[in-house]
């Protein structure tokens, strides 16, 4: 079953036993490959044809992009002398790209180029320093589509470019080390967060109630040579056995034998609350 719509940008169909989405660009339009789904998903909900479809079933489909009806599936770097960056179809027998220039052309610009190009005046949200990821035009037939945030290692909208020069291959290295980088800040930031959480000792003046809501007789043992202004700390060996005042669970059994006086063993898990 297929379905159509269309925006300013572009027309498309859904192919949902497919789970494609075939998107047909007009000419000078601009995509971000990082918020086209958000972008498709906000236009089909101006129908009531689509309202079945949600954001997380538009983000599971693949899109397929088209400019003047071509299918745009990448190519090759051309291995022409100052054409780094353009790919395509190679094509030996022009003398200009090394491409087919009657099959679509597609050029890759960093985020750093795009900062430093002052003749390219094109609104761009890759302008970042920060920013890894490229911007890919494409013309054909005297057509163009610019794509922003394209990421070469995933290859976004499935638009494959097979990076042949040392120009290309950099932006890619580039890319897979501020990934890296992304990937290690964030599991520090969780290590830190976890560390942090520990980071809040149990001193002899706090009060820790067990799942009863007795109240746990503090006493430091071998917290003692810690201390924070002048009370001493109260290590986890130290709550073992600690005594427990008050609990409604006041019996417990040991060598089948009943305590009025209620000693509970706190347990690795800790099934007590401080307040």
């Amino acid at each position: 079953m297929k379905q159509r719509f269309s925006s300013q940008s572009f027309s498309a169909t859904i192919y949902k036993e497919q789970k494609e989405i075939y998107l047909f660009c007009k000419a000078d339009v601009i995509l971000d490959c990082q918020n086209i789904h958000n972008t498709i998903f906000e236009t089909i909900q101006e129908n009531e044809t689509y309202k079945d479809i949600t954001l997380q079933d538009v983000c599971d489909y693949a899109i397929q992009v088209f400019l003047d009806s071509i299918l745009l599936t990448g190519g090759t770097e051309s291995n022409k002398p100052y054409n780094e960056c353009f790919f395509g179809e190679l094509d030996s027998k022009d003398n200009n790209l090394g491409l087919d220039t009657l099959k679509p052309i597609y050029h890759l610009q960093a985020s750093d180029e795009i900062i430093e190009s002052t003749s390219n005046n094109r609104d761009s949200s890759n302008a970042d320093s920060n920013n890894s990821l490229s911007t890919l035009d494409i013309f054909l037939n005297g057509s163009r589509l610019t794509l922003l945030n394209y990421s070469l290692l995933d290859s976004s909208l499935n638009i494959k470019l097979e990076c042949n020069s040392s120009e290309s291959k950099a932006i890619q290295e580039r890319e897979k080390e501020q990934r890296e980088q992304k990937q290690q800040d964030s599991q520090t930031k969780d290590s830190t967060s976890q560390s942090t959480s520990m980071l809040h000792p149990i001193l002899e003046d706090n009060e820790i109630k067990c799942p009863h809501n007795g109240v746990v007789k503090l006493k430091s043992n071998k917290g003692k040579s810690f201390s924070s202004k002048g009370i001493p700390m109260v290590l986890e060996s130290d709550l073992l056995n600690a005594p427990i005042i008050g609990c409604a669970n006041n019996i417990v059994t040991s060598d089948s034998k009943t305590f009025s006086t209620n000693r509970c063993i706190i347990p690795k898990n800790k099934a007590i609350h401080a307040s």
